[in-house]
């Protein structure tokens, strides 16, 4: 979900700080995970770009029809947060949008997230650069089955 701060204040009936607030306590008790596009100076203060479930569990609990690309984005942002659990920064770095992928990790790897068909397509010019892909056991170069990043939990 891409959160438009004004609609969901004017929803809500709070303030834009109140809010922003809701948001940073509904992360902190592992409710939702943000994820922000890399920026500098105000920016970095600014809202999250995508909110995600904190896990797929949540999802399931709230909706019947949750949307499988949306589970599997979670789901990788979930696994890739945990690895950083105990590493504190004032600015999560850790875990960005990319403009030509869906994730970047550590400002080094690329990361696009999707099915078994998944293909190089969306990153085929990045550098280290990987595709995490449901629905396969095996992973073949760099495409690797989305499920070995539970073991990051």
């Amino acid at each position: 979900m891409k959160p438009n701060i004004s609609k969901l204040t004017i929803s809500i009936e709070v303030s834009r700080l109140t809010l922003m607030e809701y948001l940073y306590y509904l992360e902190l008790g592992s409710l939702v995970n943000s994820v922000n596009q890399y920026a500098r100076g105000y920016g970095v203060m600014s809202k999250s770009d995508k909110l995600y479930m904190y896990n797929t569990n949540l999802m399931h609990a709230i909706s019947h029809n949750a949307d499988t690309g949306t589970q599997r984005e979670a789901f990788f942002v979930n696994q890739i947060k945990s690895a950083f659990y105990n590493d504190h920064t004032l600015l999560d770095e850790h875990l960005l949008l990319s403009s030509q992928g869906d994730f970047l990790i550590e400002n080094k790897y690329t990361v696009e997230v999707g099915g078994s068909g998944k293909s190089f397509a969306q990153v085929k010019d990045v550098d280290n650069a990987f595709v995490a892909a449901d629905n396969i056991e095996v992973g073949v170069g760099n495409k690797i089955p989305l499920w070995l990043f539970g073991f990051l939990y």
